[in-house]
């Protein structure tokens, strides 16, 4: 599975729900904002894990590219949450997780 999480900040809820996916799965991030690194975020470095700059309206990122996206507590601080909501959605392949999973 290829996760995507919107807002990605350090990374704590990525890292929560990996354990709990297909092995093989990876994590990417996307944030306006480089708060990551492997040192400053425990755990971070035992996943397949990409960190993408740039805007949660925009995300630097190909449609369809993800199995799931997920955001937390992100939407009650931007001014748009629609859009993000819209962004998650464009990235999300349209059936979600692959069968093969």
């Amino acid at each position: 599975m290829r996760l995507a999480e919107f807002g990605f900040g350090f990374g704590k809820m990525g890292l929560q729900l990996m354990p709990l996916l297909v092995q093989g799965s990876t994590f990417e991030g996307i944030d306006e904002f480089v708060q990551v690194s492997l040192q400053g975020t425990p755990g971070l470095g035992k996943y397949p894990f990409e960190f993408h700059a740039g805007s949660i309206y925009e995300a630097p990122v190909t449609d369809n590219s993800f199995d799931g996206a997920m955001t937390h507590t992100v939407l009650m601080h931007v001014p748009y949450p629609e859009k993000v909501l819209q962004e998650m959605i464009r990235v999300t392949r349209p059936k979600g997780i692959d069968p093969d999973y």
